[in-house]
């Protein structure tokens, strides 16, 4: 699936700018197929103050995507690929310090494991597997089977309404299982697992292959 996915990115139909992330809101039309990417502007107010951040907000449509986002210093760069066609954006976003995915119905998948900056994925419904990077995430699983990875940072995986695979990383990681007969993985680290209800599964330790792909019953 990913190699296939890299194959038609290198053959993008449609490309976007955005500049100037921080002086303004911008929206990019560079991805196809009605999906969105945008710049806003989030207030985080605490009890003692009130900042400001750049946010990068990718929403997805009701079909079945793939998302692969990389970063080389002063680009973000999001690819998009359905079963039919790809298409590829960049963003001149050097400030943005969180990116939040809305990944809508449909069997989805998002790597995420280059990115550095703060990612916040909702896979929404459909089978979904959701990949983290190094910041410290926060995966969202919806109605559905999904798979949620955190890989470095520490992360929050919550599963949702379904049979759900949470696997941790290299830190102290919260994994919550909610609905639904889950396995859940903290990899090392201090971690917090909670299967929540069904019947679930929890480890402690590396888990090298997916329990899905191991053949697992949950």
């Amino acid at each position: 699936m990913i190699e296939r996915f890299v194959t038609m990115c290198l053959a993008a139909l449609s490309f976007g700018f955005v500049s100037n992330a921080a002086a303004s809101d911008g929206v990019c039309t560079g991805l196809s197929g009605g999906a969105v990417v945008e710049l806003k502007r989030m207030s985080l107010r605490t009890a003692k103050s009130a900042n400001h951040i750049v946010v990068l907000n990718i929403i997805g449509t009701e079909a079945a995507e793939t998302y692969r986002l990389t970063a080389d210093g002063r680009r973000i760069k999001i690819m998009r690929a359905t079963s039919d066609n790809a298409s590829c954006a960049f963003i001149y976003a050097s400030q943005v310090e969180q990116i939040h995915v809305y990944l809508k119905a449909g069997d989805d998948s998002f790597d995420g494991r280059t990115m550095t900056n703060e990612l916040h994925v909702w896979a929404g419904e459909g089978d979904d597997e959701v990949m983290g990077g190094r910041g410290k995430d926060r995966l969202f699983g919806g109605p559905g089977n999904d798979e949620l990875r955190g890989f470095s940072g520490r992360d929050k995986l919550v599963g949702g309404i379904g049979n759900d695979v949470l696997i941790g990383g290299d830190d102290k990681d919260v994994l919550e299982g909610r609905d639904g007969d889950d396995i859940l993985a903290g990899g090392t680290g201090y971690d917090i697992l909670n299967g929540g209800s069904g019947r679930n599964q929890l480890f402690q330790g590396d888990i090298v292959t997916s329990a899905k792909e191991q053949g697992a019953q949950y």
